[in-house]
């Protein structure tokens, strides 16, 4: 458990290409030379790497069996910081919103392509009137050619500059920060607790 090796075999898995259902019913391996999940790449231009710990040493802490990994809210609220603030723009108010990792050994979020973060600038903790938002993720094309990467980079920083709606900000505003876990699409058709995991909210200061 202690070799990544182990992890790649999961975690370090290419796309599959056009024609792939047909291919795999004749017995082929049909892949394009994009990763769908490259999660120990990442891991290996990471600090991590360098400085010698492993995947067990963050997922399988103090030698538990326990495996810590994207359902776990505090684990994943641990790899990553995040601060935000009401500024001035061009157009007007925005908020900013600073991601930092903290030390995760990978992008964030790494694994199948459909997670994503989500942040969304709420009018109040309960999100049901969501001002403005943004999704930090992957979008792949088999090619390469076409390929997004928003997400908080290995050891980096992303920083969101969201505009807000014309009209005052109101005391009770919010950051919200969600793990997704499925695509767009099959939310609506599955278990809110299987899909999104809630990991924090950050008030914010209304000028006056």
């Amino acid at each position: 458990m202690g070799d990544e090796r182990l992890c790649a075999t999961c975690h370090e898995v290419p796309l599959l290409g056009l024609g792939a259902v047909d291919a795999w019913q004749v017995g082929e391996r049909p892949h394009s030379d994009v990763r769908a999940q490259d999660t120990i790449e990442e891991w290996r231009h990471s600090d991590a790497a360098a400085e010698g710990r492993s995947c067990r040493t963050c997922h399988m802490q103090n030698a538990s069996h326990r495996f810590l990994g994207a359902r776990d809210a505090a684990f994943v609220r641990s790899a990553f910081a995040v601060d935000a603030a009401v500024v001035d723009g061009v157009d007007g108010a925005m908020v900013q919103v600073h991601l930092s990792a903290r030390d995760a050994g990978h992008a964030i979020p790494t694994g199948d392509p459909f997670r994503r973060l989500l942040v969304r600038v709420c009018a109040d903790p309960s999100c049901e009137r969501v001002l403005v938002h943004q999704t930090l993720g992957r979008w792949l094309s088999t090619t390469g050619a076409d390929n997004i990467d928003t997400r908080i980079p290995v050891d980096g920083l992303r920083t969101l500059q969201l505009p807000l709606p014309l009209g005052p900000l109101l005391p009770g505003a919010v950051v919200d920060v969600s793990l997704r876990l499925a695509e767009t699409g099959l939310e609506s058709h599955l278990a809110r607790e299987d899909v999104v995991v809630p990991l924090l909210q950050i008030p914010l200061e209304v000028p006056r």
